[in-house]
């Protein structure tokens, strides 16, 4: 499908600190935990503890949570209203 790659085209903020993880991994690892019968953010941790997920998907190591909640609270209203723009084309 290119998610990945659609992601990267977003123009999301970039992590915060050196040891943060990219905004992309962190899109994917949400929307695999949703996949995975996530219904609240602390149920992300369902990727992060499962090993074969981390390897399947090559993310090295799993975010946690609050990671998650870290990105989507440095997304604002003009990186809300450019993403679905962008995603369209």
């Amino acid at each position: 499908m290119g998610f990945r790659q659609a992601v990267q085209s977003w123009d999301l903020p970039p992590p915060g600190s050196n040891r943060g993880y990219r905004p992309e991994h962190l899109i994917v690892q949400m929307m695999v935990s949703i996949w995975c019968g996530a219904a609240r953010f602390a149920h992300a941790d369902i990727t992060r503890l499962d090993a074969t997920l981390v390897r399947l998907f090559g993310w090295g190591n799993a975010a946690g949570h609050k990671a998650i909640i870290r990105l989507f609270q440095r997304i604002d209203q003009p990186i809300a209203t450019r993403v679905p723009a962008s995603s369209y084309r």
